[in-house]
């Protein structure tokens, strides 16, 4: 577990709906993406409006992993959107030992806001594409970059 302090992310996010997520995997390996398993992925986003210095769009996600080797904890900061066309923006992200900060946020009196999704990772050197199947919401692929050089 490493943290991922002052990371710059960017990110570009698609509805997939009605698409063959197959299909689109096929393409991805075609264009040299390697596929690197898939995750089960519980968010839950803590609701943070009551605090005095939150500004709209950051965000604080406390988020459970679950992949063949295990289950991971982590939480992380995001900070406000500074471009509409790509999602570019701060990311502060710390390894956990386990889920008992989640219960902390709540006994504190902060609401949760819980999306859950099975995720299928594919990598091209620095850039990811997540393929998910998100409950309730439907299919999306992301697009993720952090830290490129230009």
């Amino acid at each position: 577990m490493s943290l991922r302090v002052g990371s710059r992310e960017f990110e570009v996010k698609v509805s997939l709906e009605g698409v063959d997520l197959g299909r689109v995997s096929e393409a991805l390996e075609g264009l040299g993406f390697r596929y690197l398993g898939e995750v089960y992925e519980e968010d839950h986003y803590v609701d943070l409006r009551s605090c005095s210095s939150y500004r709209y769009g950051t965000v604080l996600r406390f988020r459970r992993s679950e992949t063949p080797s295990g289950t991971e904890f982590r939480l992380t900061y995001k900070g406000v959107v500074e471009s509409s066309r790509v999602k570019a923006r701060e990311e502060v992200e710390i390894p956990l030992p386990d889920g008992r900060l989640l219960e902390v946020f709540r006994k504190l009196g902060f609401q949760t806001i819980r999306l859950a999704k099975r995720r299928r990772v594919y990598a091209r050197g620095e850039l990811r594409v997540f393929l998910d199947v998100v409950e309730g919401l439907g299919s999306f692929a992301e697009f993720e970059i952090v830290n490129p050089e230009s």
